[in-house]
């Protein structure tokens, strides 16, 4: 019993020093108790529960990246935010620790996702070794150059074996590497460039832990907390322009009398019948799909245009797709706006496509203010060519009536961006925000991530030319090899040039690579002293499926 106790007392000062010496995990499981933090939140009330036992919890309640606590800046490696503030390259570049952001919402045009992912793609893991590595299981080989590392299995995490393989996307180191072959110099440096170089080399197990690693920021979003709450504050704007009751109420809060027909006919001015009319839906998203159903109850015929869905969906919601956007328009008795905001399509209802409309149609937004030109858009309200337009969305925000170019517009219905909420709404979609940063914490990024909507900039890597097959090492046995660039490694004076590349590699078998590189035919096998046959090893490793 004693004896046990004893080996519990080691194991456990084990892990403390390891957690000590640990340094931050790129894209593997996260430092021990992470800093998270709500941005532009006034309690963490909500995500706590969720995140207490894997973070700290943090808020800001900043209007912007100046007013962010220092403490927030330097050391948060997850945030939290709904669409107040933006984050511009500048404003990333500011975050020392960021990994993974989440927007409280299903927007992000708020966040430049490409910048974000683009902070990385750093070999932030090769350390040079002021010795040639040697492959250690078989050390009377002698010296191997880095163009020669060959790894036999896929690769694990040394402190968690139990998790499986990881993708070669995923390998990384979880203590700072020792020079091997003099253990008592202490960590080795990253990259030093004031003498020649080459880099370290550690297998164990037949696993080479190797560092390509994306570094880059994750950025995800909440997207389907909140679809039945737009779309019923949609459907409540076009029933309101079709039926002028925002309009009839003002005028008997002013003491309107509408007693007589031709009094009713003068507040009433401009209600119109619902059935029969023609709603032009743009975007048949989450959103776009709720509203054409509740559309079609109440007996509108409904049309769409969305060049990016799959051909079919209209014949399973019974809709009638649209072409191009100007044959939308044409037909539309009203336009409601369900699309992302994008450079593409920023001011997609300007003055050019608002004379496209038909003459007194209606306009509704509860997508993203900047879809729509507001200015332009005052004057066909003034003129009439437009009778009447509902916005929840402003290219401005928080939106003001003495101020911008709607200030004077007539039959103009505005609200301060709340189509998305309810009670129900804003607690499911914190809940959902903080489980998916504590999906970030005790997982992989991207690949634990449910809603990255940056994954294809994190995953996306340099293509580099074709290494000669002739220099690959002989003991390639035909699992797979990575190789460098030319320029990229050896040794070079002033150390190791191209640092910010990527590892160009080739794989056989059933291990995917996470980058996407076409595989290429596997080269002569020739075994190195005390390694298997090339016949013994076809033997044994699994054949391609």
């Amino acid at each position: 019993m004693a004896l046990m106790d004893k080996h519990k007392v080691k194991r456990q000062r084990l892990d403390r020093i390891c957690e000590g010496i640990r340094p931050p995990i790129l894209n593997g499981p996260m430092h021990p108790r992470p800093l998270v933090a709500l941005l532009d939140g006034r309690d963490c009330t909500v995500e706590m529960p969720v995140l207490k036992d894997v973070a700290t919890v943090a808020f800001c309640d900043a209007q912007s990246t100046q007013e962010i606590h220092e403490k927030v800046l330097n050391e948060a490696v997850g945030a939290l935010m709904y669409h107040t503030i933006t984050l511009s390259r500048d404003d990333l570049d500011k975050f020392k620790g960021l990994r993974i952001i989440v927007r409280i919402g299903s927007g992000f045009d708020n966040v430049d996702i490409k910048a974000a992912a683009e902070l990385g793609w750093l070999l932030d893991h090769y350390f040079a070794s002021p010795t040639p590595p040697v492959d250690l299981l078989h050390p009377s080989s002698g010296p191997i150059t880095p163009l020669q590392w060959t790894y036999y299995t896929p690769p694990v995490d040394l402190l968690h074996p139990s998790s499986g393989p990881i993708t070669p996307l995923q390998w990384t180191y979880y203590t700072p590497p020792v020079d091997l072959l003099h253990p008592s110099s202490g960590p080795i440096t990253p990259l030093p460039s004031t003498h020649p170089s080459t880099l370290i080399y550690m297998r164990t197990n037949h696993c080479l832990l190797c560092a390509l690693s994306p570094s880059g920021i994750a950025v995800c979003n909440v997207p389907a907390t909140s679809v039945e709450e737009t779309a019923d504050t949609s459907m409540c704007l076009i029933l309101n322009l079709y039926r002028r009751v925002t309009w009839m109420h003002q005028a008997m809060r002013e003491g309107t009398r509408a007693s007589s027909v031709e009094q009713i006919r003068e507040v009433a001015s401009g209600a119109a019948r619902i059935r029969g009319e023609t709603l032009g839906i743009i975007g048949l998203g989450r959103v776009g799909q709720a509203v054409a159903l509740r559309a079609k109850a109440f007996g509108f015929s409904v049309i769409f245009y969305d060049p990016y869905l799959p051909d079919g969906v209209e014949r399973s919601l019974g809709l009638q797709r649209m072409a191009t956007l100007q044959d939308l328009l044409i037909h539309s008795d009203c336009v409601s706006l369900h699309c992302s905001l994008n450079e593409h399509n920023h001011h997609l209802i300007n003055d050019f496509t608002i004379k496209q409309m038909r003459q007194g149609a209606f306009l509704v937004n509860t997508a993203r203010g900047g879809l729509v030109d507001e200015k332009a858009l005052a004057q066909a309200l003034k003129e009439g060519r437009i009778r009447g337009a509902a916005l929840d969305v402003h290219e401005t925000e928080p939106f003001s009536f003495s101020q911008g170019p709607l200030k004077d517009a007539p039959n103009l219905i505005c609200t301060p961006h709340t189509s998305w909420y309810s009670e129900q709404a804003s607690l499911e979609a914190r809940e959902e925000a903080a489980r998916e940063v504590r999906r970030a914490i005790t997982g992989r990024i991207p690949d634990s991530l449910k809603n990255c909507v940056n994954k294809e900039y994190l995953m996306a890597t340099p293509q580099w030319p074709g290494v000669d097959h002739g220099a690959v090492h002989s003991e390639q046995n035909g699992a797979a090899a990575y190789r460098f660039p030319t320029g990229l490694v050896g040794v070079t004076a002033g150390g190791l040039t191209g640092a910010g590349a990527a590892v160009e590699g080739i794989v056989a078998g059933n291990l995917a690579m996470a980058h996407g590189i076409a595989p290429m035919s596997r080269p002569p096998h020739t075994p190195s002293p005390g390694q298997p046959s090339k016949a013994e090893t076809d033997r044994d490793m699994p054949t391609d499926q």
